[in-house]
């Protein structure tokens, strides 16, 4: 880890998954990919920011590794 192949993979997989899970909460299909890394198994902190024309809308996560 650590090299820029790694970390576009990841943030790709990362971007695919959030949109994912925002549709299916909103009662939409998923469209977006989520490449496969295996980053995703291991612990790790998430922290999400929502904002629409740059205010502040929401925010939900964690700085600790829990799942």
């Amino acid at each position: 880890p650590g090299d820029e192949a790694h970390d576009a993979t990841l943030g790709a997989a990362l971007l695919g998954r959030a949109h994912n899970a925002i549709a299916r909460e909103l009662g939409l299909a998923p469209s977006a990919a989520e490449p496969r890394t295996p980053a995703l198994a291991a612990p790790g902190a998430t922290f999400v920011t929502l904002h629409r024309r740059s205010a502040l809308r929401g925010c939900i996560g964690t700085l600790s590794a829990e799942r």
